[in-house]
């Protein structure tokens, strides 16, 4: 039998995916597809990612929150991450 092409599972309590856009193209597919699946994608992006690959990138949908860091410190980490958890609730994936 042939394996399927996509595993089916239940979602959990929260459904928040927190995606690290690492300023490749893959980000903006995965939010989209978790999107169309019930997920809340949420976009954790670092400092570091170039103004030059921002604009080469596929743009995230507007109803999908984007949490950019200034710097990579862990406290603006810890911040923003408090912030997404005060207003969506718990992060159900990663």
């Amino acid at each position: 039998m042939a394996p399927p092409d996509i595993l089916h599972a239940e979602l959990p309590e929260n459904p928040l995916c927190l995606i690290t856009d690492d300023g490749s193209s893959l980000a903006p597919v995965l939010a989209k597809a978790l999107s169309e699946q019930g997920w809340l994608p949420v976009i954790l992006r670092f400092s570091g990612i170039s103004e030059l690959v921002k604009k080469k990138q596929k743009p995230f949908a507007k109803e999908i929150p984007l949490i950019e860091l200034t710097s990579s410190s862990e406290f603006e980490l810890e911040t923003s991450l408090k912030s997404l958890k005060e207003k969506h609730g718990n992060i159900g994936g990663f």
